[in-house]
């Protein structure tokens, strides 16, 4: 009965399949109807509340992306790909995070052949000398599940889906990633 909320993935993941293939048009027209004279450096505040679901309040569109679309010397396209890029590419339907709250650590159900009760990274497993670690954790309907592991090239790769519950970032959203060949540290 554990491992029963990881049924609930697929789900979750045909919501979010769905919102990334609607904000492909979504996120071009938030992107014409918001004010776009802003201060440097905030742009979350500025997005569309009807399209409030493709944006980002986290981090807003990062300063390098909101520059190079800004450059006026290029056409609206170019200009726009940018943050159309980060919004409904790199970072889709993000602020779906927020329709649930975070989760303690000391709440949830927690299994992992970790040595710590804190977040994995590659660094730490390549100085405890261990090939790989993962770890499912599950906090009522919700659970995540990730596993990392060092590369013989001395690169990591690693898979991810679920809740990131416990996560400490803000909001608590859902997620399937998998990251090949990454230099350790990123």
């Amino acid at each position: 009965m554990k491992y029963l909320p990881c049924l609930l993935w697929p789900v979750f993941v045909v919501i979010k399949l769905v919102g990334v293939v609607l904000g492909l048009a979504v996120v071009p027209l938030a992107l014409a109807t918001r004010n776009i004279t802003v201060e440097k450096g905030d742009h979350s505040g500025h997005w569309p509340d009807m399209f409030w679901l493709w944006g980002n309040d986290e981090e807003g569109c990062p300063e390098w992306w909101f520059t190079r679309a800004a450059n006026g010397k290029a056409g609206k396209v170019a200009q726009w790909f940018p943050q159309f890029w980060w919004y409904a590419i790199r970072n889709p339907v993000n602020n779906m995070r927020y329709l649930f709250d975070d989760v303690s650590l000391s709440d949830c159900y927690y299994k992992s052949n970790w040595q710590w009760d804190k977040p994995m990274e590659a660094q730490q497993i390549r100085e405890a000398g261990m090939g790989s670690a993962f770890y499912y954790i599950q906090h009522s309907w919700m659970s995540g599940f990730r596993k990392v592991w060092l590369n013989s090239d001395g690169r990591y790769s690693e898979f991810w889906i679920g809740w990131k519950l416990a996560s400490g970032v803000p909001g608590l959203g859902f997620a399937m990633q998998l990251r090949l060949k990454r230099k350790v540290g990123t």
